[in-house]
């Protein structure tokens, strides 16, 4: 990937690398608002397709590597023992969990910090919803209550969660094979 416009890059760099979630609806909103013809939908954007083809265009230009997450660790690991290289492994470590997120961090998402039957309750209200299944009463709650619901849901699931929802949203299994592959998956007896 090459980018000519420098704009372009600071604003992909900003959404790649620092961009919260609220940044990331804001933008959403805000490609929503121009109404560009050729997204088919905003909500289709893969932020982590679009870091990982960034990554490949600075892997070609700098010689870094795929990996977003071990990249970052790598170079801010680099940053810190050149500044203080008496630090403990320990510590450094310590450090780089809290500023970038352990490299399990994204790929088991905060599944881990709410009950399994909450995540499954979770699941099952965001696949209702997806499959215009939801009822209008739970929806006005759930809006009620938590105007961004679906982004933050998706947040909460782990990647591997995120997978299933998506296969089976995608049709590539039924509802009870599904559900029994959450349930397997978030540890709950049938």
């Amino acid at each position: 990937m090459s980018i000519q416009n420098r704009d372009l890059e600071k604003a992909l760099e900003f959404i790649l690398n620092r961009a919260t979630e609220a940044d990331l609806n804001a933008v959403k909103q805000a490609l929503r608002r121009r109404g560009d013809s050729g997204l088919d939908s905003v909500e289709n954007l893969d932020f982590q397709k679009m870091a990982r083809d960034t990554l490949e265009g600075y892997s070609e230009r700098f010689g870094v590597g795929a990996d977003v997450n071990e990249t970052t660790r790598r170079i801010v690991t680099n940053l810190i023992l050149e500044k203080v290289p008496e630090i403990s492994v320990d510590e450094l470590e310590l450090l780089l969990d809290e500023w970038i997120g352990s490299p399990n961090q994204k790929k088991r998402g905060k599944e881990d910090k709410l009950p399994p039957d909450a995540v499954y309750s979770m699941v099952i209200q965001f696949v209702d919803y997806s499959l215009g299944r939801m009822s209008k009463e739970e929806l006005f709650e759930l809006k009620k209550n938590l105007p961004d619901w679906t982004a933050r849901y998706w947040d909460i699931f782990s990647q591997d969660t995120k997978l299933l929802i998506k296969n089976f949203l995608d049709g590539k299994m039924d509802l009870n094979q599904f559900r029994l592959q959450l349930l397997k998956l978030l540890g709950i007896e049938p």
